[in-house]
């Protein structure tokens, strides 16, 4: 049987339709003014899931619509008061498809077929990830009301608005269930080693009730300074506590989904109040400074500065990944005699295969706290921003201005994903110096086991009450420190538009995501150290773009713009515009898939969550001036040991080669291991010598990360690698585009358009990802290759060629009358 990897060519294409209806009164003393707006887009065969190429691709349907209405009343020469009241609404979904909706829509959420895998990731499923189909709507409704107030040099203005925001959701993970083989021949026999299904509700009926109220002053000091003064209250609610109430419904329900003899607060999710004290105050001022003569233009020249205290509230996915998880849903797996005597059915659909579950299913036995969990914490809210901002605005001439600025931030309280319930037990006996001081492991089991299982989840963890737990706490923070200079021109010399800005900035934080993405930024969202987020995780954000410049232009040749006769209809109307953008590379961080997974990280904890084996290892740091694609790994982790013939117990087939010995990870990865499995061993368990692919031995100079593994460990005397996070960077940002128009003046009502654009005009290469795993040093194929942007769609192929996207030029004609 040949086996080989999956390609699919599908049609990408979008459509989208909107329109606008406004109404406008206006009378002596009221205006009255009403708009609706309606967009509906689909985007086709995306890769939402990571499942097109297998054959499952997803459409992307959204329909949005909204109504606003507004009233102000002109109170007195002094006073204005205006109303507002609007309703959204967005639905949304990730289902369906141009090829038979193999994965359906979200209406048939159940309707789908279940998740078949194999052990081995190298072998190809089928079947809609077990997250698909899903989709939301999302209903906003607001009212608003505005009051300002004139008197001297005061200007005072008010108001407060009330939201309430009701977000039906369909979402729920292995609702129609999953089967895994162990490989092709259990698969023929159709005879699965694991089977999932879940027990919950796929409908999420969030509702949420949000208040903002406001105050502020402009108070005119002086003729050329201003000071504005402001304050702001916010409330969000807490959409969170419909898992309590779901939870606690179902604990005193006659079928309960958990053991009804545990404490109702161990099979509820927790009562979370709301945050009521989220104050906003806010200074600023701009002062146009008199006199300095040339030096400020002659109240040329403006001086702005500000702070204010801001918040911004949790947004729904945590929600979703709460909603998804014990105690508000039981995953029920089976596996042994279960998993066996349930073979895939012919037809294996949600219902049916529900219906042939429903035997095996175990409600009302298990205990939450022995499945993986995800919560929040117990004051959880949402996060605090403090910014400031100080500017020097000049104007050049009639038609140019330059602006200079310094602009911060200080981020707190900001949404972090930790380990809940680390486990310590081993990285205690290890390594304890890396445990703080006050934590002990749990010996004492609380947990209630329930069939089939032998193992209690909190054992050599923190606390004795929880299991494995995955939660998002408000624990991460951020700095931004940034110098921003613009130049911008209206109708330089009557016919140029220009704009260009730089800006230089660093940012900093201890969590960039709450998600991991495997690529740059949020590398991996999770700390290292299973007992350390904050301080040890403080470096590089991956959002910390250093170097940004853009220049924009829309230049109107004056030449025969009045278009008389021929030759003017000819040479007239000609115009052209330009964007160019350039940006440093994105940082990344390096780290592990699996090159490590010893017992003093916390591997159940990893294997629920991480999606990586390893538990987020970064690497050591050997030499700055090595490539960054060069990595070292000691050769007790990285040789095999010769069983047989002369050179037995060697490591990598060389006796001069110790553990400790650093050789090449790159070459090992393309064969050079200096060792071969004896081919007339048909067990495979004999290992010879071979000298025709030796490692490659290397020195700390030679490279520039060596790999985190046991060995490592020992010699550097820390289980976590000493490369900081985001300390290597993606390709950078070059794109510019260009553009020409033609425009005919046919007659005084209608003109004909002609334009020709070019997207990346410099056919620069441009990457569109990194990968940050060094188990993929010196690989080269698309998509892999550790710290090689050049792997990803984008890069110089072959010939010189720019792949995509590489330069695009298109054409069209416009009729306006």
């Amino acid at each position: 049987m040949e086996f080989g990897g999956v390609q699919r060519t599908l049609p990408t294409g979008s459509k989208s339709y909107n329109f606008p209806i406004k109404l406008d009164i206006q009378t002596t003393k009221n205006h009255f003014y009403g708009r609706y707006i309606y967009n509906r887009s689909t985007f086709f065969n995306t890769d939402a899931f990571g499942t097109a190429a297998a054959g499952y691709p997803a459409n992307v349907p959204a329909l949005s619509q909204a109504y606003g209405f507004s009233w102000v009343r002109t109170l007195s020469s002094r006073m204005a008061n205006e109303f507002r009241a609007s309703y959204g609404r967005l639905n949304v979904e990730f289902g369906g498809n141009s090829i038979g909706n193999t994965i359906p829509n979200q209406s048939d959420i159940g309707s789908a077929i279940a998740r078949i895998s194999f052990n081995s990731t190298s072998r190809l499923g089928f079947g809609p990830a077990t997250n698909a189909p899903q989709g939301r709507i999302v209903n906003t409704y607001q009212l608003q009301d505005n009051w300002s107030y004139f008197r001297g040099r005061h200007s005072w203005k008010a108001g407060v608005n009330f939201t309430y925001q009701r977000s039906p959701n369909k979402f729920l993970p292995n609702f129609n269930g999953s089967f895994r083989f162990s490989n092709w021949d259990t698969f023929g026999r159709d005879i699965p080693n694991r089977v999932q299904i879940a027990s919950g509700d796929p409908d999420l009926d969030f509702r949420e009730k949000d208040t903002f109220a406001y105050f502020g002053d402009d108070f005119k000091i002086k003729n050329n300074l201003t000071l504005n003064l402001g304050i702001t209250w916010s409330y969000y609610g807490q959409p969170a506590n419909l898992f309590h109430d779901s939870t606690l419904a179902s604990a005193k329900s006659t079928t309960p989904l958990w053991n009804p003899a545990l404490p109702v607060s161990v099979a509820t999710f927790p009562l979370i109040p709301a945050p009521k004290n989220s104050w906003g105050p806010s200074i600023g001022f701009a002062w146009t400074p008199g006199g300095f003569g040339r030096l400020t233009g002659n109240g040329k020249t403006v001086v702005r500065g500000g702070y204010r205290l801001s918040y911004d509230p949790p947004f729904y996915n945590i929600y979703l990944n709460i909603s998804s998880a014990a105690p508000n849903v039981l995953l029920n797996t089976l596996t042994g005699s279960g998993a066996t005597g349930n073979p895939l059915l012919a037809n294996p659909t949600g219902p049916n295969v529900r219906t042939q579950l429903a035997g095996s299913l175990l409600t009302g036995v298990f205990d939450p706290r022995t499945f993986n969990e995800t919560s929040i914490t117990p004051d959880f809210g949402p996060q605090r921003t403090h910014e400031w901002r100080l500017s020097l605005q000049r104007e050049l001439g009639a038609s140019a201005v330059f602006e200079a600025a310094y602009v911060g931030n200080r981020g707190l309280n900001l949404f972090q994903t930790i380990n809940g319930n680390p486990r310590i037990d081993g990285l205690l006996a290890a390594f304890p110096s890396f445990v703080p001081s006050g934590l002990t492991p749990c010996t004492t089991p609380t947990t209630i086991l329930g069939p089939g299982q032998t193992t209690h989840p909190e054992l050599g963890r923190v606390s004795c009450d929880l299991g494995i737990v995955r939660r998002r706490t408000n624990t991460a923070f951020s700095d931004y420190h940034g110098l921003q200079l613009e130049l911008r021109s209206t109708r330089l010399w009557h016919q140029l538009a220009l704009k260009t800005s730089y800006t230089f900035s660093k940012t900093t934080d201890n969590a960039s995501e709450i998600f991991s993405s495997f690529a740059g930024g949020g590398s991996q969202a999770f700390s290292q150290s299973q007992v350390n987020f904050t301080g040890e995780e403080h470096g590089l954000s991956g959002l910390d773009f250093r170097h940004n410049w853009t220049l924009s232009f829309y230049e109107d040749i004056p030449a025969f713009r009045a278009q008389h006769g021929v030759i003017g209809h000819i040479l007239g109307g000609w115009a052209v515009s330009g964007t160019y953008f350039m940006a440093s590379g994105q940082p990344f961080t390096p780290i592990q898939f699996a090159l490590n997974g010893a017992s003093y990280y916390d591997n159940p904890f990893v294997s629920a969550f991480y999606g990586t084996v390893d538990q987020a290892l970064r690497p050591f740091l050997s030499s700055l001036s090595a490539p960054v694609t060069s990595v070292g790994m000691f050769a007790g982790d990285a040789c095999a040991t010769v069983t047989s013939g002369p050179n037995t117990g060697s490591l990598c087939g060389n006796p001069a080669i110790t553990p400790t010995t650093l050789v090449s990870f790159n070459g090992i990865n393309n064969g050079l291991t200096g060792t071969m499995v004896d081919p007339t061993d048909p067990t495979g368990n004999t290992i010879l010598a071979d000298p025709n692919n030796p490692a490659t031995v290397v020195t700390n100079k030679d490279v520039r990360f060596i790999a985190n593994t046991p060995t490592a460990n020992t010699q550097f005397n820390t289980p976590f690698g000493n490369v900081a996070r985001n300390t290597v960077r993606d390709a950078i940002t070059n794109i510019g585009s260009f553009a020409v128009f033609k425009t005919v003046n046919v007659k005084e009502n209608f003109k004909v358009v002609w334009h020709m654009s070019m997207q990346n005009v410099f056919n620069h290469p441009n990457f569109f990802s990194i990968d940050p795993f060094l188990d993929d040093a010196g690989l080269h194929s698309e998509g892999t290759g550790f710290a090689d942007p050049t792997v990803f769609s984008g890069g110089l192929q072959s010939g010189g060629a720019v792949g995509n996207p590489g330069r695009k030029i298109a054409f069209g004609l416009t009729l306006r009358w």
